[in-house]
This record gives structure tokens, C-alpha cells and sequence, in this order.
């Protein structure tokens, strides 16, 4: 048990990696999330949840708690502790005059610096931005890897790339792992052990979709629950390899994540709840970065909010449907409220944007042209 805040406040930032205390430092100095990963190079969605494993691994419940604790630990005085204590001991008796006016130049010398450097954070370098040779250097996490192959054979899917999409975000027993079959969206636990990655239990919808769909689909989802898969990757491209000798192959996508996708563009939309109609485009959303998004319908302007993580995702429809409207306005306006309040999961691929329920129902957008 820790009875020295100090202390405690110590080996919890020392548990952290150099990524980690990155970003740390860069909340202490009050960066919202999106400046992290613009300072840092990375995506939104991955600085944000870096920060949500930043807390959890100091045990501590908000940004403000966080960057107190950091704080703490960048002062002279903590830094002059944790200076002297790897300096080497020197035996009194063994050791003689000249090796103790020695140690005590080297404590003078690192209280000097120490002393000098005005309490700036020991902060470690972000990394530098990788120079594009003949494949880029691209992060295993946080990155869209789309199927391309499954034992040689393109993957060719019924409405869009089949995906995979590893999080740095703790899940079960590891991490948020999800992505696109080729017909339904999944998700679940996945945990990586040097160069074997396990998938755990998985949640996926159950929409037939027939044909090509299924040629991807069946594969791809049995060859992630086969059991440990070996992984490859280089560059832009990944591989993932069962145990049976079925090679799945991935190229990444580097033009954004779903997260940042969907705060850039407008979406028109195109299908609620399955069905279909060319006046449905002319209802516009707008999903802004700060978790708010607004359209308009016949009755008039509806708001919300919305909240995502992985590909989960909850959205909470401000009032009701005007009392005032025409009739057969005032169905669909309610039946669009419903649908988006009942939104369970989010799914982005190029210039289509779904947001689904449990029972397959949801909402299907569009991206807006300029």
C-alpha cells in the first residue's frame, strides 16, 4: 500500500511509455485533444484514446487529475530525487578521499542543472515524422488496414473494402479491436504477444448480404477466431497468417480515421430504417468535432448530441417532434428521431456513413459533394 503520495505519483508516471508521457505532458499544458494529435501526428480517435489509457493506468478520474499528477513530478525537487536516486553508492570506508569529492562534484553538478532548468517538464521527443521511401512507416494501431487478399484471391466485397482496425483502447482482457466484414461491421477483443495477435469474443451483425459478401466474409471473420494468428507487416502493407497457413493481406489507409471522417464532411441521407427515397437527400446532417450535430427536416431544425468510442457509438436527439407539423412530416420526423436515438454503432467507409441499432435498423448517409 502506498503511503507516500509522492511516491505513488512516481512509479505510476514511470509505468507510462515515452508516447504516453507525450501526451501527458501536452494535457498538462491544457491541449485539447485534437491539438495532441495534430502536435503529435496522429489521429484524433488515437489521442484520445491515449489519454483514456493514460488515466486509467494513474488511477486517476480526469485530465485535471492527470496533469496535476504530471505536474508534480516535473518540480526541482522531484526531479533532484529521482537524479540522485541512480546515482551509485559509494562506500565510506573503500571508497577514499578522491572518489568522495567526485560523487559529491557529480550531486552538485545535477543539483546545478537541475536548479537551472526553471521546472520544465522532462518531456521525451515526439517522434519524428517518418520520410516516405518506397512504403511509408505506418503505426499497427490506429491505422484502417483494408483486406485485400485471402489466400491469394482478391477480396471483393458487396458495398465497400472489408477492414480491420486495431485501438489502443482497453477492452476485456485487451483491446478494442473491430472493423468491416464486407457486409456486417464487428468488434472485440484482441490482444498482440510479439508477433502473434489473438482475437477474443465478438459482437457482429447479422445482415445477409450474399454472393461476393459472403465469399469475404466467412473467411475473414473464421480466420480471425482460428486462434493466434502470426503477424506481418511492413510498411503499408500487413499480413495475417493462421495457423492452418490461410494468409489474409491488408493495405493501409491513411487518408484520415472514421472519427475525423465524420466531423469533415456533411452528410446527406439516403435510407431510414432500410427504406430508401430521393427526397431523403435533402436532409443534411452536420456531426461536429465538439460532439454536436444539427439537420433539418419538413418540421423544422433537430439537434443532439453524440458520444463514440471504437465503433460504438450513442447519440441523445434534443426535444421532441413539433406538435405543429403536418402529418405525414411529423411521422417520418419521429421515425428519424427514434432511429438516431436508438444508434448503437458507427460505421465509415469512403463516402458512406451508417449508423446502426442492434436489430439492424439505423440510418444510411451519404457524403454532400462540394
Amino acid at each position: 500500500m502506498d503511503t507516500n503520495p509522492s511516491q505513488h505519483g512516481a512509479r505510476a508516471v514511470s509505468r507510462l511509455t515515452a508516447r504516453q508521457r507525450q501526451v501527458l505532458a501536452l494535457v498538462a499544458e491544457g491541449r485539447t485533444n485534437a491539438e495532441i494529435g495534430e502536435a503529435l501526428g496522429i489521429g484524433f480517435e488515437t489521442a484520445k484514446m491515449h489519454v483514456g489509457d493514460i488515466l486509467a493506468r494513474l488511477g486517476v478520474d480526469s485530465r485535471e487529475d492527470a496533469a496535476r499528477l504530471w505536474r508534480s513530478q516535473q518540480t526541482a525537487g522531484a526531479r533532484l530525487r529521482r537524479a540522485l536516486g541512480i546515482l551509485p553508492a559509494v562506500p565510506a570506508r573503500a571508497a577514499g578521499f578522491a572518489v568522495g569529492l567526485g560523487a559529491v562534484a557529480v550531486a552538485a553538478a545535477v543539483v546545478f542543472a537541475l536548479l537551472r532548468s526553471d521546472n520544465r517538464a522532462e518531456v521525451p521527443p515526439a517522434a519524428p515524422v517518418a520520410t516516405q521511401t518506397t512504403a511509408p512507416s505506418v503505426e499497427l494501431i490506429g491505422t484502417r488496414w483494408d483486406l485485400v487478399t485471402i489466400d491469394g484471391q482478391q477480396a471483393v466485397s458487396y458495398e465497400s473494402a472489408a477492414y480491420l482496425l486495431l485501438r489502443d483502447e482497453p477492452w476485456e482482457d485487451g483491446f478494442h479491436g473491430g472493423g468491416y466484414s464486407g457486409c456486417n461491421g464487428f468488434g472485440g477483443e484482441y490482444s498482440v504477444e510479439g508477433r502473434r495477435i489473438r482475437f477474443g469474443g465478438m459482437f457482429q451483425h447479422a445482415r445477409g448480404c450474399g454472393g461476393l459478401a459472403d465469399n469475404v466474409e466467412e473467411p475473414f471473420i473464421s480466420a480471425l477466431h482460428s486462434g493466434p494468428l502470426v503477424l506481418e507487416q511492413s510498411g503499408d502493407r500487413l499480413a495475417l497468417v493462421t495457423a492452418q497457413g490461410m494468409r489474409l493481406e491488408f493495405v493501409a489507409r491513411t487518408d484520415g480515421d472514421p472519427a475525423r471522417t465524420l466531423t469533415l464532411h456533411r452528410w446527406a441521407l439516403t435510407n431510414l430504417d432500410g427504406r430508401g427515397e430521393g427526397a431523403f437527400r435533402s436532409i443534411v446532417f452536420d456531426f461536429k468535432a465538439n460532439g454536436k450535430f444539427s439537420t433539418t427536416t419538413a418540421c423544422g431544425e433537430l439537434r443532439g448530441g453524440y458520444e463514440h468510442a471504437g465503433m460504438e457509438m450513442r447519440i441523445v436527439v434534443d426535444g421532441e417532434t413539433p406538435a405543429n407539423c403536418a402529418e405525414p412530416d411529423k411521422v417520418f420526423d419521429a421515425q428519424l428521431r427514434a432511429a438516431l436515438s436508438r444508434t448503437t454503432t458507427y460505421l465509415v467507409d469512403l463516402t458512406v456513413l451508417s449508423l446502426l441499432d442492434a436489430e439492424q435498423g439505423g440510418v444510411g448517409l451519404a457524403i454532400v459533394e462540394p
